[in-house]
């Protein structure tokens, strides 16, 4: 919803005389500025139902499944300036939690959520930032939203950062510094912070992206020194390279092409010698290729990670369960992660997947998914089947309905990764029993 001022003139009479004193004295310099405002708001409902032997812990009352109700609600506004294109951008979470009962007291009662950096029952801060016009650039300051590379590094998350955006004729340069952790003051080595420099843009008709991040190094030593006992944890990711980029386009009429990959290297987080916290170097890539024929979609993607290779919990696998779970908007299917194990040594994992798509009415659309994915270690691999089926309903321009269900067959050698819905597991392997994910969800924009 936008709305420009048009400056009536006050209604005085229905106002109280001391207010409309105020209003008076005010109303000069309100009318003499030129503001818009833009409103919104977003509404999710959600149930859901996960189960899997696996998820069993053994106990005489523990159950072999899980099911839970949840919602969302954030309200946003932007105001600007139109004379100097200054502009503030905020956004509040009211609610976001998995129900867990209408006598709560005055505490938390769970940490299960859909954002998972910002677990409370408590209304809390989405996003705040100012955006500058300097020059040709422009700069932002503040806690925003952040997703790069089609989700594939970062997908949905929220950062403390300031952002520098340079437009040029054929591409935009990008600047960034974010605070990922300052948790302890007068202690430093928590600190986890970064400089990212790239650039997005079209060549030749394709859109290409890249960015280069390295992160500060405010920690020396081993992280499991005892003499680092009672102290705040230092981060865990310090004087880290890495670089993320993507190409696509279109092969004319023939199909639609997406290229990506993430490259990490040089981590100095002495913790395990398993290559964790990228110590040496680990790579993530994903292939898609695909294809409208009026009512009908094709798409099929191969996704892959070496040696513990880094890939975004939100990046759309086409399976719920795989990934599929965007940062600050969990999804309660989710619950394998590739690209998760943050540099682990000998760890591979492949996943190759088809999606068939169909419009049944113009409200109504379909989407079912078949592929599989293949877990290596250092001492063996293992491979299990993925299905997975969505059916939407667009009622209205603003409210949707869908439902998404999964299975992901048994794999000995991967374990399974809660998402902040669902909340803690009881087991992370999924060796035993295969595991089946459902949804029904209800979402609401304006």
């Amino acid at each position: 919803m936008k709305m420009t001022t048009s400056r009536p003139a006050f209604r005085l009479k229905l106002l109280p005389t001391r207010m409309a004193l105020v209003l008076g004295l005010i109303a000069p310099a309100a009318q003499a500025l030129d503001l818009d405002y833009d409103l919104g708001a977003d509404y999710r409902a959600t149930a859901f139902y996960v189960q899997s032997d696996a998820l069993d812990a053994g106990g005489e009352y523990d159950s072999d499944n899980d099911n839970g109700l949840a919602h969302l609600l954030r309200l946003k506004g932007t105001v600007e300036d139109q004379e100097s294109g200054v502009s503030l951008h905020a956004s509040v979470e009211l609610a976001g939690d998995r129900w867990s009962g209408d006598v709560r007291g005055y505490e938390t009662t769970d940490e299960r959520s859909y954002n998972r950096g910002s677990r409370s029952d408590n209304v809390r801060l989405d996003q705040a930032y100012v955006q500058v016009p300097v020059g040709d650039a422009i700069a932002r300051i503040g806690r925003m939203s952040a997703s790069f590379n089609n989700c594939f590094l970062v997908c949905d998350d929220r950062r403390d950062r300031v952002l520098v955006m340079l437009p040029t004729e054929r591409v935009t340069l990008i600047s960034v510094y974010d605070r990922r952790a300052d948790t302890s003051s007068f202690f430093n080595q928590d600190n986890g912070d970064l400089l990212a420099f790239g650039g997005a843009g079209k060549v030749a008709g394709w859109t290409a992206e890249l960015i280069y991040i390295h992160w500060f190094n405010n920690f020396s030593g081993d992280f499991s020194d005892p003499g680092t006992a009672g102290a705040p944890a230092p981060f865990v990711l310090q004087d880290l390279d890495l670089f993320s980029g993507r190409l696509a386009g279109s092969l004319g009429d023939i199909a639609n092409m997406t290229l990506g990959a993430t490259w990490t290297a040089n981590g100095k987080a002495d913790l395990a010698d398993d290559g964790r916290f990228f110590v040496g170097q680990s790579w993530s890539g994903y292939f898609r290729i695909g294809q409208e024929f009026g009512a009908l979609s094709l798409d099929a993607q191969y996704v892959a990670t070496r040696d513990g290779g880094l890939i975004s919990p939100g990046f759309d696998t086409y399976a719920g369960t795989i990934n599929s779970n965007p940062d600050a908007t969990n999804s309660p299917n989710s619950l394998y992660r590739m690209g998760g194990a943050y540099g682990l040594r000998d760890l591979d994992e492949d996943l190759v997947i088809g999606r068939i798509g169909y419009q049944l009415t113009p409200e109504i659309d379909l989407a079912f998914a078949v592929g599989q994915l293949t877990i290596s270690s250092a001492n063996d691999d293992d491979e299990s089947m993925v299905y997975d089926l969505n059916v939407g309903y667009q009622a209205t321009d603003r409210v949707r309905v869908w439902s998404r269900i999964g299975m992901l067959e048994a794999n000995h050698q991967g374990s399974l990764a809660s998402n902040s819905l669902v909340g803690s597991l009881p087991t992370n392997s999924f060796a035993d029993d295969d595991l089946l994910t459902a949804s029904l969800n209800l979402s609401v924009e304006f």
